[in-house]
């Protein structure tokens, strides 16, 4: 009788271990640590390696004493030491106050507020709680990464009316609320006491210029659109505005110049005006058939018929698209300078840390454009907005392409 072999104990069933939060961040900093300086074109162009290392070890070394969001503040610090605006790690704010801030010629204004706020709607901004508005500012530089001060300009009021940041860098006692100083239009001050509103609900601000209908300046238009046009008859100016380097899902842009195309050969113009101020970025080849187009005008390759205007929010693609256009159509830049360092690190992807799933995007290319270390792309005729400009819908970079008279 063969003798039956009794099945072997089933092994335990091993689940594995469910890290705690802190384990959590320090694998996604390790994880940090190991991969960006692998893919990134050139980590340490600005910061060393030592650097680098040691304010991860710093960051780690902490984890148990900081919360979640002192956490993503230190990396807001480290991503700013990197120096590469295209490096980053995402960590969009959920809360924020509900006003629209700018820093025009003038100083910092609200250029949009809900309608509970509309009192300080067109007022400039004197202090956050205690601090003075520049000594607030001045704050923001260590976690700010910027290339250029026109970058820093457009990129810290964003930053100002963060409930969260401004709590953390105890600009303000509290999170829930926060009283703000403002000065009207005859220097009298006053303080609004501003409490947060969420980010994923729709906010509904009020501008200066919204009523009556038609005040808004051609810039502020249309901004759910990536690319339109707009005829101005006075001046025989075909106007377009180009918010984004991508194509429109039902749209594509090569339909979009197709159809200026048509327009131009049907109507008289004599100028055209190409709008990159509030574009940036993505994928610089999409205006190609629009240069294409405007290569074999004869209106569009004389001086003083096509403008591009650009200013601080001027960046990556549309930097380069901009560049094109005064290289190669001889275009006069009006406006301000570029956010966009002419040589600088871009072509953007992006890895997950595997833990607290934050996404990082990273600079993959290295673009040298111009000879040298300029700091940005100036126009050739500058042209700065003031608070009063905006106030009143009034579009002085666009009116100074229209009036060009030549040098």
């Amino acid at each position: 009788m063969s003798a039956v072999l009794a099945p072997a104990p089933a092994a335990a069933a091993q689940t594995p271990r469910e890290l705690s939060r802190d384990d959590k961040w320090r694998e996604d900093l390790k994880y940090l640590f190991t991969e960006l300086p692998k893919r990134h074109k050139n980590l340490f162009f600005k910061i060393t390696l030592e650097r680098f290392d040691r304010e991860i070890a710093r960051i780690i070394e902490s984890v148990p004493k900081l919360s979640d969001s002192e956490i993503k503040l230190a990396l807001r610090r480290l991503t700013a030491m990197i120096g590469d605006p295209h490096t980053r790690i995402q960590s969009p704010k959920e809360m924020t106050y509900p006003i629209l801030l700018y820093q025009f010629s003038d100083g910092v204004f609200v250029t949009a507020a809900t309608e509970e706020c509309k009192n300080a709607l067109g007022a400039r901004l004197v202090k956050i709680g205690e601090t003075d508005i520049g000594r607030a500012i001045e704050d923001f530089r260590p976690i700010i990464t910027f290339e250029n001060e026109w970058w820093f300009k457009h990129q810290f009021p964003n930053y100002l009316t963060d409930p969260e940041i401004l709590h953390l860098l105890k600009i303000l006692p509290s999170a829930d609320e926060g009283d703000f100083t403002f000065s009207d239009r005859n220097g009298k001050r006053f303080v609004v006491k501003l409490r947060p509103v969420s980010t994923k609900e729709e906010i509904k601000f009020i501008r200066p210029f919204d009523s009556p209908p038609g005040k808004t300046p051609l810039y502020l238009r249309n901004p759910e659109e990536y690319y339109w046009r707009e005829y101005l008859a006075d001046s025989k100016t075909l106007y377009v505005n180009y918010r984004r380097c991508a194509d429109m899902p039902t749209y594509p842009f090569f339909r979009f110049t197709a159809s200026l195309l048509k327009f131009m050969d049907e109507n008289p113009v004599g100028r055209i005006v190409i709008d990159l101020r509030l574009n940036g970025g993505g994928d610089s080849s999409i205006i190609t058939p629009l240069i294409a187009v405007l290569s074999k005008r004869r209106y569009a390759n004389q001086p003083g018929r096509l403008f591009v205007l650009i200013g601080r929010g001027t960046f990556s693609s549309a930097y380069l698209n901009a560049l094109k256009l005064k290289q190669e159509m001889k275009a006069i830049l009006v406006g301000e300078p570029t956010g966009q360092r002419p040589n600088s690190y871009g072509e953007v992807k992006t890895m997950t840390l595997p833990q607290t799933k934050l996404p990082v995007q990273y600079s993959t290319k290295y673009f040298k454009t111009v000879d040298g270390d300029l700091p940005t792309l100036a126009p050739d005729i500058q042209v700065e907005l003031s608070s009063s400009d905006y106030a009143s819908g009034r579009d002085a970079v666009l009116e100074r392409a229209l009036n060009y008279r030549g040098k």
